[in-house]
């Protein structure tokens, strides 16, 4: 139960991290060619115009000669847009992205075995890490459907009371080739094998929405943001896909969704928007009732809608239900996820 319990902790606050709007490793698309300028519009002089029937001549009698230029348009104004637009865009065949997630989890227990017993406390944290680079192969018309990945760190470490232990997955240092078709994703080994079940599992997780359109970028506006303005439609984007994975045994509820751009950031010509996520989570599974408050950031690029940077923590308690049967426990701790994406 304890076990489980710090899974889906940890697994609640990955949902949350779907506003990075790429579960896939997206990369904006290269600039698009414009074509060719046309040729320079040719000019004529037009005659003065004749003079007023005064014995002062008039100010436009007097002036220059006028030059018109043939075929061109009168020049207008550029709109001025009042407030920020982001662009998005699916990848470019043959882009990579290096992406790296830090995600911990720090819970105190208390177990109780049997009524009237004295709780034993248990201390539980973990540490996972993921650092991999995505190069996308193919793409459909509204999303990435393969890709080649390599993961460079792929490493767990678990702390139960004073014992600490480190694993590493089994894709740890190796390249896999990825893809979606006829709604399965299928894992080959660099040489073009049947991956081993066991790293198939690790990949397939890592790429659950390979094929499948991002409806968190849909969700993006199409019309200026202003700083300040809430983004509802990004919210409710995300409470449909945290919710959307519920089985019968597990119950999800997502409340007080706030999603706000707060400032805008130019790093060498290349603006970023940042917005500020909010939420109240509560999942009930496993006979526990885990609630979490979820804070943090999430940048994005403004040219594509790429995510380039996420910050998010949870303060989250947990409990057994009154009258459910067994152990009784009950706990509090926090949950965190650090991630970035750096376009090659």
């Amino acid at each position: 139960m304890r076990a489980r319990t710090i899974w889906f902790s940890r697994s609640a606050v990955a949902a949350a991290a779907a506003l990075s709007l790429a579960a896939c490793g997206e990369s904006p698309a290269p600039p698009v060619k414009t074509a060719d300028d046309a040729p320079g519009a040719s000019t004529t002089t037009a005659p003065p115009p004749a003079e007023a029937p005064s014995s002062a001549p008039t100010a436009a009698a007097t002036a220059a000669p006028t030059t018109v230029m043939v075929g061109a348009p009168a020049t207008t104004a550029a709109p001025v847009v009042d407030g920020h637009v982001f662009k998005k865009k699916l990848p470019a065949i043959g882009a990579k992205v290096i992406e790296s997630e830090t995600k911990t989890t720090s819970l105190t227990l208390d177990v109780t075995p049997k009524p009237k017993a004295k709780p034993i406390q248990a201390v539980r944290s973990d540490r996972s890490t993921i650092e991999k680079t995505v190069e996308v192969l193919a793409v459909s018309a509204d999303a990435i459907t393969k890709v080649k990945v390599t993961y460079k760190t792929h490493s767990k470490v678990e702390k139960k009371d004073a014992k600490e232990s480190a694993t590493t997955s089994p894709v740890a240092g190796k390249t896999y080739v990825v893809e979606a078709k006829d709604g399965a994703v299928t894992v080959l080994t660099d040489k073009g094998a049947a991956a081993p079940a066991d790293e198939t599992k690790a990949v397939q997780d890592d790429f659950k929405k390979l094929g499948k359109p991002n409806d968190l970028a849909k969700a993006i506006p199409d019309t200026p943001i202003k700083i300040g303005d809430r983004v509802d439609a990004i919210g409710q984007a995300l409470q449909a896909r945290v919710t959307k994975d519920d089985d019968a045994g597990t119950k999800t509820t997502v409340e007080s969704t706030a999603v706000t751009l707060t400032r805008v950031n130019d790093k060498g010509g290349v603006k970023t928007g940042v917005f500020d996520l909010a939420f109240n989570l509560t999942v009930e599974k496993d006979s526990l009732i885990i609630r979490m408050k979820v804070k943090g950031t999430v940048e994005v690029r403004m040219e594509d809608g790429f995510p380039v940077t996420m910050s998010l923590q949870a303060p989250t308690t947990l409990a057994t239900p009154d009258g459910a049967p067994g152990p009784k426990i009950s706990g509090s701790g926090v949950s965190t996820m650090e991630g970035t994406r750096q376009v090659l």
